[in-house]
């Protein structure tokens, strides 16, 4: 529902995503490590929303201590061993999402964790290759972080939603004037 972001069915819904992100970040206290799912590594490329979602996630920690991008990272799934497809221009990829990410999330100003995520495996299994393995990498990443701080989260406020205080701040500006 939510890739067309321009649509009320969209915008619905990510106000929906929204109201239980926030629910959930305050409700847990702190967070090591917020892991965004990337299911696509052949085409490499993030739908408009979760370009939006990750908006999100900037605004509701504008006040945390610290740079909420120190605490994220990307994980492209279904990246089994086994598999070969995605392994081409991996290293290529990863660091054209981590440029699009600080181009076009505002306060994003790290190179953002990519991890090729699989656990799939056959029997026998296949000869060794060199993709590190990346569970293990993110659970380094997770390990090491410090807790981030969700006391002081910010509330989403959409578009529609700014835009509506803007024309109720014009109205009542109008009401005292009169």
């Amino acid at each position: 529902k939510g890739c067309e972001i321009d649509s009320k069915e969209a915008r619905d819904a990510l106000g929906a995503l929204a109201a239980d992100l926030h629910n959930k970040l305050k409700a847990l206290d702190h967070v090591h490590a917020i892991l965004v799912l990337h299911n696509d590594v052949i085409s490499n490329r993030l739908n408009p929303a979760t370009y939006q979602i990750l908006k999100m996630v900037d605004e509701k920690f504008a006040q945390a201590e610290g740079s909420v991008w120190e605490h994220v990272v990307v994980g492209y799934s279904k990246c089994n061993g086994h598999e070969t497809s995605w392994r081409s221009g991996l290293e290529t990829k990863k660091a054209v999402l981590q440029k699009a990410l600080r181009e076009k999330v505002p306060n994003c100003k790290v190179d953002v964790p990519v991890l090729a995520l699989g656990g799939g495996e056959i029997e026998p299994p296949p000869p060794s290759h060199d993709e590190a393995d990346g569970l293990e990498m993110l659970w380094h990443f997770i390990a090491a972080a410090k807790p981030l701080d969700t006391s002081k989260l910010l509330p989403f406020e959409g578009q529609d939603v700014k835009w509506q205080k803007l024309i109720d701040q014009k109205d009542e500006a109008e009401a005292k004037a009169k």
